[in-house]
């Protein structure tokens, strides 16, 4: 997974080995094949506008996975 623990540049992103997540109830697990880099997640990785903190953690992020944009195949199934 790409992970970011704080607000900046490409620099701050860090590419590092996860525990496979178990999906919950009503989510799916998504082998991702493919993942793009949008002007979102830029904005996002850089927390600006600042006001967007708010919504994304202040004062760093509250979710470290980055990206918004994959293609993928479902491996796995929540309870329902």
């Amino acid at each position: 997974a790409v992970a970011m623990f704080e607000y900046g540049g490409p620099e701050v992103l860090k590419v590092m080995d996860i525990a496979r997540p178990i999906p919950k109830p009503n989510e799916v697990l998504v082998k991702v094949h493919l993942s793009s880099i949008t002007t979102a997640d830029t904005m996002m990785r850089s927390g600006t506008p600042k006001f967007g903190r708010l919504f994304l953690g202040f004062p760093r992020p509250r979710k470290n996975i980055v990206g918004t944009g994959f293609a993928g195949t479902v491996v796995g199934l929540g309870e329902q």
